[in-house]
This record gives C-alpha cells, sequence and structure tokens, in this order.
C-alpha cells in the first residue's frame, strides 16, 4: 500500500469517527467548516507537531492555547474540538489534518446527499467551456456535483472526469495511448 493510500485510509478512519460522535447533520456542518478553517492554521504548527524533544504534555498545552484563542462564538464544540484534536494529536497524526478534513468534506457531502466531481483540464479553459462541461456532466449524472477543478499538462489536450468510480478520458493523451495500442497490437 502506497503512502497516500494509507494516509487516506487514516484520514478516514479520524473522519468517520467524529461523523459517528456528531449526532445530527447541521452540526457536523459546522464541525467540518472549522475543521477546515482550524486544518490551515495547525498544519503551520507541524514542526512543535513532529518535535521529539517537545513532551506530549507540552504539545497539548500549546494545541489548547490555540484552541482558547480561536473560540470566538463556538463554544457548544469547544470540548469536541478539543477532544478530537487531542486524540489526533496524543496518537501522532497532526499531519494527517489535510487528509482528516478532504475524507471529513466528503463524507458531509455524502450524507447531504451531494457528489463530488473531479474535473481535470490539459490547459486554462474559458469559464463559458468549463461552465458547459460541468452542465452537461449533471445532467448526465442527474444529479447536483461538487467539483474540483485542476489542471494536468500531460493530457496534451482536452479533459477528464471522474464521478464515483465513473470516468470519462476525453484527452488527447487518451486518444493517442489508444492509437498507439492499435498500431502496435
Amino acid at each position: 500500500m502506497n503512502n497516500k493510500t494509507s494516509r487516506e485510509i487514516i484520514g478516514r478512519s479520524y473522519a468517520e469517527a467524529l461523523s459517528h460522535k456528531v449526532s445530527f447533520l447541521g452540526e457536523l456542518d459546522v464541525i467540518a467548516h472549522k475543521i477546515s478553517e482550524l486544518t490551515p492554521l495547525l498544519s503551520q504548527a507541524q514542526l512543535v507537531w513532529e518535535s521529539p524533544t517537545i513532551s506530549t504534555s507540552e504539545k497539548l498545552t500549546f494545541l489548547m492555547e490555540i484552541m482558547t484563542c480561536i473560540r470566538d462564538n463556538d463554544r457548544h464544540h469547544q470540548g469536541l474540538f478539543q477532544a478530537f484534536f487531542g486524540v489526533i494529536l496524543v496518537n501522532g497524526r497532526m499531519s494527517y489534518l489535510p487528509e482528516i478534513n478532504t475524507e471529513l468534506q466528503r463524507l458531509l457531502a455524502i450524507k447531504k446527499g451531494e457528489s463530488s466531481a473531479s474535473l481535470v483540464l490539459a490547459q486554462e479553459t474559458p469559464k463559458q467551456v468549463v461552465a458547459q462541461i460541468k452542465e452537461t456532466s449533471e445532467q448526465v449524472f442527474a444529479s447536483k456535483l461538487k467539483w474540483h477543478i485542476t489542471l494536468d499538462s500531460s493530457l496534451i489536450a482536452g479533459f477528464k472526469i471522474s464521478v464515483g468510480n465513473r470516468c470519462f478520458d476525453g484527452s488527447l493523451k487518451s486518444r493517442l495511448n489508444i492509437l498507439k495500442h492499435h498500431l502496435s497490437g
């Protein structure tokens, strides 16, 4: 199993544990939003989390100080945040926060009945074209999709769309590979 896959599995485990702890969807939405906000902040302290010279109790104290600073208007969930991040810290998984956050957002989308889609473009594409691709895809899949759009110049031209376990590859790279296979076989 490669490192990315194991990190995703671990991230999924923590996200699922948190989602089971939360009693209703609206509360999960609030918590997922807050964790999404906190992830970049806590990730910046990676040197602290990974330092062998700083004790776990000192790291917990540091974490609680950060949690106190961001307390703002969410006192209701403060104990849950502290317990959740405390477990992650004690288990040495603070570096997994981006994966945990990604998996939590995915779980939230599933619970809301949303589907996510990935659109990989070979190059910068006009907004109108991207909008047309998205609109057509949502009609094909009969679902409102939450889009993640990236660029990959190795596609040469065209795009790839992934929704769940279904994929459409309309890239020139794919077409050339098919042609190469037919000519060599």
